[in-house]
Formats: structure tokens, sequence, C-alpha cells
């Protein structure tokens, strides 16, 4: 799977050269790196959620050093307006056109949005068409986003003061929900010496570029998806479906989310087709976030490996 012909690297050895580049700021959460690279690759969206202070916004940052191109950044709080995310209207006079569109943050390669859950809905409800459709409406008129482009959201736990519920149709458009954990007391240690961290952030230098990226996407999109594949997903789908009633479980778009990712894990391990095992990997990170709001992650994972259980996994 070529990514271009620049320099004819694969998409496998684009996504494993970003992985091995974040290891060098972040420590642990391996799981985690693996997933996002994958979700790059899927050309979606990444959601964290965790406790502040333990590398949520490093991991974003790593990331748009990593990719090259242009990245921006909100600080969530309540006087967030829509138009500081995706650009306002501003008077010229003078011109022979009044009025000049300003750009917003969104129009960057990579969105780091921080704490997005102290946004209020109002807001939050303006990334919507961006995530899903590459492009803000200003004024009735469409502006295309750049490509590739990626939201890095972090958000604090519910419980904490000042936040507002993600809304359904936010959390929809992430492809993945995934969390950083703890670092090890070794970890912890080494981190505080400078070994890694936020000393080491502007270290890096790109290992792709955004059209590199770009390609590397496309290949992605073409692996190849056995139809016993897509029915064993479907089955998945619709047993969630059965088991939370008949306006709950996993949506069409949960589904399709978790495919793209699917292949994106296939592409890690140097393969050009999905596995039920990528699917069976993919599914806590895609729809974990969806299915269990209201559940801590051990039990959210305990129902999805119910899930796992509940359906017969296809002989490929």
């Amino acid at each position: 799977m070529n990514v271009g012909p620049s320099n004819n690297v694969t998409a496998t050895e684009l996504g494993r050269q970003l992985e091995s580049q974040l290891r060098e700021v972040i420590f642990g959460a391996e799981y985690t790196l693996h997933l996002v690279v994958a979700t790059l690759l899927a050309g979606g969206h990444v959601l964290l959620e965790d406790r502040p202070g333990v590398g949520k916004t490093l991991l974003a940052k790593a990331v748009a050093a990593s990719i090259g191109g242009t990245s921006a950044r909100v600080q969530g709080s309540i006087d967030v307006l829509p138009s500081d995310i995706t650009g306002s209207l501003i008077l010229t006079p003078g011109q022979a056109d009044p009025f000049r569109f300003l750009e917003g943050p969104v129009f960057h390669n990579v969105l780091l949005i921080d704490e997005l859950n102290r946004i209020s809905p109002r807001a939050q409800a303006a990334l919507l068409e961006a995530m899903e459709e590459r492009s803000v409406t200003i004024n009735g008129a469409q502006q295309a986003l750049p490509v590739p482009f990626t939201v890095f959201a972090s958000q604090n736990h519910s419980s904490s003061t000042g936040t507002y519920p993600l809304l359904q149709g936010q959390i929809d458009r992430f492809m993945i929900g995934v969390t950083m954990g703890m670092p090890s007391p070794q970890q912890e240690s080494s981190l505080l010496l400078g070994e890694r961290g936020t000393a080491k952030l502007h270290d890096l230098r790109p290992v792709t570029t955004p059209q590199e990226l770009l390609c590397a996407q496309k290949e992605t999109a073409t692996v190849y998806v056995d139809q016993r594949i897509a029915d064993y997903l479907v089955s998945l789908a619709t047993f969630t479906r059965t088991q939370m009633g008949a306006s709950a479980g996993a949506s069409p778009r949960a589904s399709l989310m978790a495919l793209a990712l699917s292949k994106a894990l296939a592409v890690l391990d140097g393969r050009d087709y999905v596995s039920p095992d990528d699917i069976q990997n993919a599914l806590f990170p895609a729809w974990g976030m969806r299915l269990h709001r209201d559940q801590t992650e051990q039990s959210a994972r305990r129902l999805i490996a119910g899930y796992l259980a509940a359906v017969p996994t296809p002989r490929v």
C-alpha cells in the first residue's frame, strides 16, 4: 500500500513511524498510542477522557508536530462562542465586499480542543458539520476545511465541576474514545527528570506530510473486507440494539467507524484485509463511549466482552 510517490513509504511504515515518535514523548499508554495512530490512518477524530495532568494535551500536540501541516488549539470554557471555533465575518469598510471572512481555528489540519465538555452545547454544535463533512457554513456559504483534518478533543470526567454532557451527536462524530492512564512509578520518576514529556516536544520533527498522510488514509480505506466480516459486524450491532432497546444500541455510523478503525488496525499489522480480531480489537474504543456513557470503563469493557461472547466469530 504505497502512500505516495515522494518516498514510496507504505501506510504500514508511516503508521509505525508515527507511533514510534509519539513514544519518544509519551510514557506508557502504548495501547492508546496505537489506537490514535490507527485513527489517523482511518481519517477519524479522537476523544480523550481522563483526569487532568496525564498527558492528553501533550499527545495531541505531539501528533500535530509529527504530521506537519498546521494546528490550532481552543481552550474550553463557558464563554467560547461558535464563531471562536469556526470563524466569523468582519466588517471591512471601503472594500467592494464590506465583509471579510476571518477563519477560525477549525481551518487547520489538527484542531486541539482542551476540555470540550466545558464548552456550552451551542458551541459544541458548531463542530458537528466540521467533523462530519470537513466544512463549515458561514452566512449561507460553505467553506471547505483543509485535508487531512483531525479533531483531538479532551474532556474531564463528567463529575468535574463546570462540565456539560457532550451531545450524543457530538460523541457520534468521534471515531474512538480512549483514556491515557497513569504512568508507572518508574516512568513518572523519569518524567520528572525530563526524559520524556513536554521537554521532548520541541525536539519533534514531522515524519510525514499532510499530503502523504492523506494518501495513506485513501490506501487504508481500500483494505479488503470479506462479506463474512461485514455480516459479523452487523450481527454485533444488531445484538446491541436488541439488548438495549429499539432506540438504543450501535448506530450504522458506529458500525462504519468500527470498520474504518479495523481497516487501520489491519494496516498497522501489515495486512491488506480485515480479520475478526481487528473487529474485536476495534469494538471497545469505537463503541464504548457511544453505548455506555454512564458506565465505568471496566463495566463497559465487560458489557462489550459479553456482546463478543454472544455473537459467533466467523471463520475467514
